[in-house]
C-alpha cells in the first residue's frame, strides 16, 4: 500500500495592522472656542498593537490634543481642538496621524472656524438697594454689546414684593436704563430678590439685584 507523505510548514501569522477614523469628521467651533471628535481605530489583522496619535494642518495659533495620546489598536480616543479668538473664519482640513509599530494611517476632521455669536452683556448697579415703605429707589440696568451685537434690548423685571411698581426708562433701551421701583406703606418688609431679564435679537439675559424693605 503507497502512503503519500504531506509535509507541514510552520504557521506565519498574518502581519498587525490597523485602521484610524473620525467622528464627526467635520466640526464646527466659534473663535476663541473649543471642538471635539472621537478618534477611533480597529484592527484589521494580526493583533491589537500600540497607536501613537498626532495632528497636523491646524490654523495658527490653535492647538490639537488627545486624550489619551496613544491607545491600543480597537481603543478611541477624545481630540480637542482649541481655537485662538484671532484665528480667521474658515475651513482648515486637521490630518491625524495613527503611528504604530508597523506603519502609520492618518484620517482627517475638518474644522471649520466662525466668529461668535453676537451677544450682550446685562448687569445692573447698585447691588442692594435699601428702602422705607412707601419709598423708592432706583438701580441703573447697563447692555454692554458684545461681538457685534446691535439693537434694542427690552427690560423686565420680577420678584418684586406686594403692592409695588416698577418701571424702566428708556425701555426698550440700547446701553442703559434706570430702573425704578416704587414700594406703598403697606408694602411688607423684609429681603426681595429682583431678577432683570433683558431680551433682544433672540437672546435672553438675566441679572440681580436686591430690595430691601424697613
Amino acid at each position: 500500500m503507497q502512503r503519500d507523505d504531506v509535509a507541514l510548514g510552520a504557521y506565519t501569522p498574518p502581519p498587525s495592522d490597523f485602521s484610524i477614523s473620525a467622528s464627526p469628521s467635520s466640526v464646527t467651533v466659534a473663535q476663541g472656542s473649543n471642538g471635539t471628535a472621537t478618534i477611533s481605530t480597529a484592527v484589521t489583522s494580526g493583533s491589537a498593537e500600540t497607536v501613537a496619535l498626532s495632528a497636523g494642518g491646524q490654523p495658527t495659533g490653535s492647538t490639537v490634543t488627545f486624550n489619551p495620546s496613544s491607545v491600543t489598536a480597537g481603543g478611541s480616543s477624545t481630540m480637542t481642538v482649541a481655537v485662538d479668538p484671532s484665528t480667521a473664519p474658515g475651513s482648515y482640513p486637521i490630518t491625524v496621524t495613527g503611528t504604530g509599530a508597523t506603519g502609520t494611517h492618518t484620517t482627517t476632521v475638518t474644522v471649520t472656524v466662525q466668529a461668535p455669536a453676537p451677544t450682550f452683556a446685562l448687569s445692573a448697579s447698585p447691588g442692594s438697594q435699601t428702602v422705607g415703605r412707601g419709598g423708592g429707589t432706583t438701580y441703573t440696568v447697563t447692555i454692554a454689546p458684545q461681538t457685534g451685537f446691535s439693537g434694542n434690548v427690552s427690560l423686565s423685571v420680577s420678584g418684586l414684593p406686594n403692592r409695588t411698581s416698577a418701571s424702566f426708562s428708556p425701555n426698550p433701551a440700547g446701553s442703559s436704563s434706570t430702573l425704578t421701583v416704587s414700594t406703598a406703606r403697606n408694602t411688607h418688609t423684609g429681603a426681595y430678590q429682583l431678577t432683570i431679564t433683558g431680551s433682544g435679537g433672540g437672546i435672553t439675559k438675566t441679572t440681580t439685584v436686591t430690595l430691601t424693605v424697613n
